[in-house]
């Protein structure tokens, strides 16, 4: 008998929990939309060319719950985020691919550096940067072609924190099944959470609070955001897998790489190992003749690197993306000059 009466309370304030939170989760998606996870950022896979892609036609917004950014994102009819139609690109067009630096994460479209690329030289710069790897850069490649695009040249982005991989070891996985996981794990389990407004505000009102942020961070509920850098291992195998990568679309287009350096350079315990990995890398590079801008030193000229990403998020804010679309401007201007320059203005 008291078994049962205290069955039907716990029933009752369960019942009475549930309707609460549901109440609360639809009145934050209408009152404070910007949590609403319906409208954030979506993307798909493509099995064709085993490549993550945009949700075609979506618009919706990208939000960091630190507050670094609120920006709109819209992908058009192929799954890029780009206003222009990849099929239209001519012979002396550019075409930007890369990784989600190069999307542009966390800025508007006309502050990415593709896009202030083209306001300098002022003719198109396409972009099909999606979050893959050097493998699915390739087939971002391959899926605008298809489509029709007649592609010649190619500037890559090559993030060192993620890019560097032993490509011979990565087997036939798919794109869409890098970040999956079976197992339950805190990374898991916040992925799911982010899907409700109610976590997101939660989760928003933590990080405005410097006292329940630093908390969260030491009781590692928040991870860093320069804790959370990749880490590179000197391996001979992982550099020269990378490269002959490289190499191979370099032999196909007309290539220009752009190294965007490491974090893990100038913050963590990893600097004398990814201070190594960069030099062995570009070492690689000139030895296969690949033409690359090495973001580095640009970066490391104003004394602070760390100052052109998010506080809060690895990405570029606005000032990198503006410093590197003039190192590339810069670079093409020069080749201009240069007898039978393969990159060049004009």
């Amino acid at each position: 008998m008291i078994f049962k009466r205290y069955l039907l309370k716990f029933t009752v304030f369960f019942i009475a929990l549930f309707s609460f939170l549901i109440l609360c989760e639809i009145g934050i998606r209408n009152l404070y939309p910007k949590y609403d996870p319906s409208g954030r950022i979506k993307f798909e896979y493509n099995k064709d060319f085993n490549i993550r892609i945009g949700k075609k036609n979506y618009s919706g917004r990208q939000i960091k719950n630190t507050g670094d950014y609120d920006t709109s994102v819209t992908f058009n009819k192929y799954g890029f985020r780009d206003d222009k139609d990849v099929t239209q690109i001519n012979p002396q067009d550019l075409l930007v691919v890369g990784d989600s630096y190069s999307l542009g994460w966390g800025v508007e479209n006309d502050k990415r550096y593709s896009d202030q690329l083209q306001k300098l030289i002022n003719k198109p710069v396409y972009n099909i940067s999606i979050s893959n790897n050097l493998e699915g850069y390739k087939g971002l490649i391959g899926y605008a072609e298809s489509n029709g695009a007649k592609i010649e040249n190619v500037i890559l982005g090559f993030c060192m924190e993620n890019d560097l991989l032993d490509y011979g070891n990565l087997g036939q996985r798919k794109i869409k099944d890098y970040s999956a996981t079976n197992k339950i794990s805190y990374t898991a389990i916040k992925n799911y959470l982010s899907n409700f407004a109610l976590f997101n505000l939660f989760t928003a009102y933590i990080h405005s609070n410097t006292s329940l942020r630093n908390f969260a961070v030491k009781s590692g509920l928040i991870i860093d955001n320069l804790g959370g850098i990749a880490k590179n291992e000197i391996n001979d195998q992982t550099l020269r897998s990378s490269v002959a990568i490289i190499k191979e679309l370099n032999n196909k287009y007309n290539l220009l790489l752009i190294i965007i350096a490491s974090r893990g350079l100038w913050a963590g315990e990893n600097k004398v190992v990814e201070n190594k990995v960069h030099i062995n890398f570009t070492g690689l590079l000139r030895e296969n003749k690949i033409d690359f801008i090495d973001l580095r030193k640009s970066f490391e000229a104003g004394g602070s690197p760390l100052n052109y990403h998010f506080e809060n998020d690895g990405h570029w804010n606005e000032n990198g993306h503006y410093l590197s679309a003039k190192e590339i401007y810069d670079y093409l201007k020069l080749n201009c000059v240069k007898s039978g320059a393969k990159h060049c203005l004009n």
